[in-house]
C-alpha cells in the first residue's frame, strides 16, 4: 500500500459478502487538517461519514479504502470537507487504480476493461478524465516544430473532430482536439496557443478534407505559404511565421 503522511492503515478486513478487501484509514493523532480553499493548517471541525476508496485490485479481490474525512475549521473559508492525497476531488477512485484503469484503457475498449476488472464503465471513463487532465496541466510544447492535423467523425448528423499531432518527435504526439472541421477550429487552436508559439513551429501537414483547405482562400495570419496536396500522398503543407510579418506570400507552384 501508497503511504501517505498524516494518515494510519489501522486495520485489513474481508467483507466475504462483497468480494472486497477492507482497508480502514485514520489520520495520525495530534495532526492538524489543511483547508482545501485557501491551505491554511486547522483544527478538526468533525468528520464526515466513512467514504470508499477503489484501489487497484489484489488478485481478481476488490480493494476498498474506507476513510472518515475530516472537515477543517478554517477561520476565513468556513468548515469544509478536507482533499486526501490518494484521491483527485471527490472521486471515489484512487490516484493510483486510476491510472490502472486509463493504462488498460489505452489498449482494450472501455467496456471490455469495465468488465475485466468488475468496475463501472464511468469509473474507467473518469480515470481517463482524470489521466487526460493531468496530461494537459504538465504538458510541454517547446520544440514543437511540424504539426499534422486530421478529422475523425465520431457520431451522427455529419459530427466531426479536429485532431493536431505533434509529428517532429520520434513519437507522434496528440495535443490538441477542436470541435468541427472546418477553418474555424484550426484557427481556433492556433490563436489559443498565441503568436509566440505559432512563430516557433515550422511546418503544419493535414489530410485531404476540402473544408480545411479553405484556408487557402482565407489565410490565417500566422500562414505564409501553402502547397497543393501531392497525389502520391493527399497531403499539403503549411508554412508557419510570426504574426508581425506581412501578409501570407503567393502560393508556390507544386512541385
Amino acid at each position: 500500500m501508497e503511504h501517505h503522511k498524516g494518515f494510519v492503515y489501522e486495520a485489513c478486513e474481508l467483507n466475504r459478502d462483497a468480494d472486497a478487501l477492507e482497508v480502514l484509514i485514520r489520520e495520525r493523532a495530534g495532526t492538524r487538517v489543511s483547508c482545501p480553499r485557501c491551505g491554511r493548517r486547522c483544527t478538526v471541525y468533525d468528520h464526515l461519514p466513512p467514504r470508499r476508496y477503489w484501489s487497484v485490485p489484489l488478485r481478481m479481490l476488490e480493494v476498498v479504502l474506507v476513510y472518515s474525512p475530516r472537515r477543517a475549521d478554517c477561520p476565513l473559508c468556513g468548515p469544509h470537507a478536507e482533499q486526501v492525497p490518494w484521491a483527485e476531488g471527490k472521486s471515489p477512485l484512487t490516484k493510483s487504480y486510476a491510472w490502472f484503469l486509463a493504462r488498460w484503457a489505452k489498449r482494450l475498449p472501455w467496456n471490455r476493461v469495465a468488465g475485466i476488472f468488475g468496475c463501472g464503465w464511468h469509473q474507467v471513463c473518469e480515470a481517463v478524465r482524470q489521466a487526460v487532465a493531468w496530461g494537459l496541466e504538465h504538458r510541454d510544447l517547446s520544440g514543437v516544430t511540424a504539426l499534422g492535423v486530421d478529422e475523425v467523425y465520431f457520431g451522427a448528423k455529419a459530427k466531426f473532430q479536429t485532431l493536431v499531432y505533434q509529428l517532429c518527435s520520434a513519437k507522434t504526439r496528440l495535443l490538441f482536439v477542436a470541435e468541427g472541421r472546418k477553418e474555424k477550429a484550426l484557427s481556433g487552436i492556433l490563436k489559443e496557443q498565441g503568436d509566440d508559439w505559432c512563430a516557433n513551429s515550422i511546418a503544419l501537414t493535414y489530410t485531404s478534407d476540402p473544408p480545411l483547405f479553405s484556408v487557402q482562400a482565407h489565410p490565417h495570419p500566422h500562414v505564409r505559404s501553402v502547397f497543393p496536396a501531392r497525389p502520391e500522398n493527399g497531403h499539403s503543407i503549411l508554412f508557419l511565421r510570426p504574426a508581425v510579418n506581412a501578409g501570407p506570400q503567393k502560393t508556390p507552384e507544386p512541385t
